[in-house]
């Protein structure tokens, strides 16, 4: 796996008006439900400049809407739109996740 460079907030960082936060994961690591901050996107910059064009920069709000039978693909809530990633690919997201208010 690729390493990660931080932006904003950064790896441990925190975000106050976010609720209840938890170590830094990956956004793979979020249940149905659950709400997070990106923290770091992956070192590949062809990969990192996608995903900044779908809207995922760091610390930039996220949440998990749906996962298909198999885990992956997954659909996320940003910025207000539908996001769909593959397991593979959310695993080089880093984010902290947060299982309380938004």
């Amino acid at each position: 796996m690729a390493t990660a460079i931080a932006f904003g907030g950064g790896i441990g960082g925190s975000f106050p008006a976010f609720g209840i936060l938890y170590p830094m994961q990956t956004l793979n690591d979020l249940k149905i439900g659950d709400n997070a901050r990106i923290a770091a996107l992956p070192e590949d910059p062809v990969f990192a400049a996608r995903l900044l064009s779908f809207g995922l920069a760091p610390g930039e709000g996220i949440r998990c809407l749906l996962a298909a039978p198999g885990r992956s693909p997954r659909a996320y809530a940003v910025r207000g739109t539908t996001l769909v990633l593959r397991n593979r690919d959310a695993a080089y997201i880093s984010c902290q996740i947060s299982r309380g208010l938004v």
